[in-house]
């Protein structure tokens, strides 16, 4: 009889957000890994203490390994803070724009039987703990509402660092809990269920073709709540050591001054700014690093089209969201112009194996569907995979 071979193991396996961040205070403690607009700033080491204690904590709050916890915020340092608190605890984490109405949250917190809401300070004149306690009062199975930064409200839990100081850690070995976005449709939203070790993919990919480094601070316009956000935002700084500088709401003079403040950084915007970023003369001023362009697609090719040509200083990159399901970046030439999707497909070496990060085939309809390491595929109200 001929034996059967193991498997190969997945190189992907071990880079959880936990190890990474882990490893990065261990290799960069000192240097900056998150300003956000609020001006806090935190280095690797102290992003990786404020997560030791905020997960300790709620491990000691009585919150269990495969649980899910809803993070209600946007642009703030506290929302990747309590991202990577909630994985280090073990505990599934959903990601929620404060915008969400409290019907939309109370039937999002019932499907994922989430146990707790954790809510940033209030942003761009929306409360958090507002919308969570009246979406907390149709959800049964949330036991615990409670706030990360300086905004207090009667009867949530006070989460806040300098409410936390010093508490013993107690965490559980690793374990890779998921991560949550929102998809909307047809005004509802639907819970997207990601394994950390596909964002990693992606976030891999688009690191490596937009030559990011710890040298290249990455400005992101785009909130750490979806996969494009994260792959450019907290996985970037994780990865390679990038700071990540927040921005949000929008202001074009207080971006201008991030600007100013991080030299060669790559600016992560919607590309539908990209006519006005090229208009105010900020593309030919030589102030950034390089560029990456959002660009959402929703539905099948026919119904995208690539960004026209922009004429910059700066290397261009097209990042590609598919959805919540696949990501895909793809630098522009020197001309300006958009380049086609995935020709060829992408791939990642990763420990000596070669891993295809992500790839597509067309169907006689001109849909694309994906596939690869950086694909979240879709799945059943579990989320399991």
């Amino acid at each position: 009889m001929t034996p059967k071979h193991a498997p190969h193991p997945d190189p992907l396996a071990p880079f959880t957000l936990d190890a990474l961040l882990q490893g990065a205070a261990k290799v960069r403690p000192d240097a900056v890994a998150l300003v956000d607009d609020s001006g806090q700033s935190l280095t690797f080491a102290g992003l990786a203490a404020e997560v030791e204690t905020l997960a300790a904590h709620l491990a000691e709050m009585g919150l269990l390994p495969d649980e899910t916890v809803i993070v209600l915020g946007s642009a703030q340092s506290c929302v990747v803070t309590a991202l990577l608190a909630v994985l280090r605890a073990q505990v599934h984490v959903a990601l929620v724009p404060p915008n969400i109405r409290p019907e939309q949250l109370t039937l999002l917190a019932l499907r994922l039987n989430a146990s707790a809401i954790l809510c940033a300070d209030a942003y761009d004149g929306l409360a958090a703990a507002n919308t969570a306690f009246a979406a907390a009062a149709g959800a049964e199975r949330v036991r615990i509402v409670a706030t990360l930064g300086a905004d207090r409200h009667d009867g949530a839990v006070d989460l806040s660092p300098s409410a936390l100081m010093r508490l013993p850690p107690r965490i559980r070995p690793p374990h890779p809990a998921r991560i949550i976005t929102l998809q909307r449709h047809d005004g509802a939203v639907h819970p997207v269920f990601h394994q950390q070790r596909t964002l990693v993919a992606g976030s891999l990919d688009l690191i490596a073709r937009a030559h990011l480094t710890a040298a290249t601070p990455v400005i992101s316009t785009v909130a750490p709540l979806t996969y494009a956000g994260l792959a450019a935002g907290p996985l970037a700084m994780l990865l390679c050591g990038a700071a990540l500088v927040l921005h949000g709401p929008f202001s074009s003079s207080r971006l201008m001054d991030q600007i100013a403040n991080h030299p060669n950084a790559r600016l992560l915007v919607p590309a539908a700014l990209l006519a006005g970023l090229e208009r105010s003369g900020v593309l030919r001023s030589g102030a950034l690093g390089g560029l990456l362009a959002l660009s959402r697609w929703q539905k099948d090719a026919a119904d995208f089209s690539p960004p026209q040509a922009v004429a910059s200083a700066n290397p261009i990159v097209d990042v590609h969201a598919f959805a919540e399901n696949a990501l895909v970046a793809e630098p522009r030439g020197s001309d300006g112009r958009a380049r086609a999707i995935l020709d060829p497909p992408h791939s990642i070496d990763i420990s000596g194996i070669l891993m295809l990060a992500t790839g597509a085939s067309a169907d006689a309809n001109d849909a694309l569907g994906f596939f690869g390491a950086a694909v979240t595929r879709d799945e059943d109200d579990h989320g399991r995979s």
